[in-house]
């Protein structure tokens, strides 16, 4: 696995940087789901932690959301980064209700909203206001049945008409 090949090439921890998101499986229990991270990466810390997606899981046995404020689950993201298990916390998929959502409740403002940004899905005025109050970054990936696609995604990032230049697998300004 990738972090044995880590380990085999003597790569120090210092010199990577390492995200994992928390699950909607785990809404409830950010703090223990860090520590499984931790524990499954081989870590003593993670560079980024990110809540995965700002909604509630769904369960199919009794057809409902199981219902966990995200404000509560930012209190367990919180906890996570006064005990040194992260070294900074964020989300990820969020717009801006969610985030105001969040936002109205956070002692620890994110540092992170990843989002999905490409040519198809420029989220401009998200961006912006990401651009404003915390650190943004998107991912694309090309299919490569779809080469228009990749050729109009590549010509973008190399020209930098995307609001965000995207690195080949995730980008940020």
């Amino acid at each position: 696995d990738a972090i044995e090949e880590i380990e085999e090439k003597g790569i120090p921890r210092k010199d990577l940087y390492i995200t994992t998101k928390l699950w909607m499986t785990d809404h409830r229990t950010p703090l223990k789901a860090a520590k499984k991270s931790l524990e499954r990466l081989r870590i003593d810390y993670i560079d980024q932690y990110l809540i995965h997606w700002p909604m509630n899981q769904f369960n199919n046995q009794t057809q409902r959301y199981h219902t966990h404020p995200i404000y509560k689950v930012w209190e367990g993201m919180e906890q996570c980064l006064m005990k040194n298990l992260v070294k900074s916390i964020g989300v990820s998929n969020f717009n801006f209700q969610s985030l105001a959502d969040l936002s109205a409740h956070a002692r620890i403002s994110p540092t992170w909203n990843q989002i999905e940004m490409h040519p198809y899905n420029q989220q401009e005025s998200l961006m912006n206001f990401c651009k404003a109050v915390y650190w943004c970054s998107h991912g694309w990936t090309c299919d490569p049945r779809d080469r228009d696609w990749c050729q109009r995604a590549k010509e973008c990032a190399w020209h930098g008409t995307l609001p965000c230049r995207p690195r080949p697998t995730h980008g940020m300004f």
